[in-house]
């Protein structure tokens, strides 16, 4: 009997990733509405390193929000969330972040002035005036969108709501332009893997309620 010398097979033995799946859709019957008629109070959403001021409405008493909401549940719902064998990640594992897709909000201030839509390096969006007037580059409002995917919004400054002919015109609310504002959500499993979804768009679920 004689045997051969030995040789190296480690390299072809393989074991192979997974990584996570995500699918996500707006949840259209979840909204978050700011309004003009609440109780004023002190903001709580952090704008971080930015230097934009938030702006102070003359004609509320005080300083801080004048109108402030966060929704009951989540804007989007996850058709597939799948961490496969490896497991979730032992934190921040799901993370929500807002998508600005286009700058104009649809919204304007009660002088005119319009109003884009900024997001800050911390991920908050702001709705920042713009043009010269006494508002010009403050936040009129601003977004932010919670680790359980929640959001909340802060008002500033007063925003115009143009149907002013009936009872329910006066009250008006008014939404962000369809399309200018969406959520992405990004999976990561336990050895690091992440993928991130498409971006859904939440416009029409951020609203302004007028006084």
């Amino acid at each position: 009997a004689v045997t051969s010398s030995t040789v190296n097979i480690g390299g072809q033995i393989g074991f192979k990733d997974d990584i996570p799946v995500v699918a996500i859709a707006a949840d259209t019957s979840v909204t978050v509405i700011a309004d003009e008629t609440g109780t004023a109070g002190t903001s709580t959403i952090d704008f971080g390193t930015s230097t934009i001021a938030k702006g102070d409405d003359p004609n509320v008493s005080g300083s801080g929000f004048i109108g402030s909401a966060t929704s009951s549940s989540a804007l989007v719902t996850l058709s597939t969330e799948n961490y496969g064998a490896d497991g979730a990640a032992s934190s921040s594992s799901k993370v929500y972040e807002l998508v600005v897709n286009s700058t104009t909000s649809g919204v304007t201030l009660t002088d005119g002035s319009a109003i884009n839509l900024v997001q800050l390096a911390n991920g908050v969006v702001i709705g920042q005036v713009q043009g010269t007037g006494s508002f010009a580059n403050q936040a009129a409002f601003a977004i932010k969108v919670n680790s359980d995917g929640t959001a909340t919004v802060e008002q500033y400054l007063s925003l115009t709501h143009s149907d002013n002919t009936t009872a329910t015109g006066t009250d008006e609310t008014l939404s962000l332009t369809s399309g200018s504002l969406g959520i992405k959500v990004s999976l990561t499993d336990a050895d690091g893997d992440a993928v991130t979804s498409s971006t859904v768009n939440i416009g029409g679920q951020i609203g302004f309620k007028d006084d």
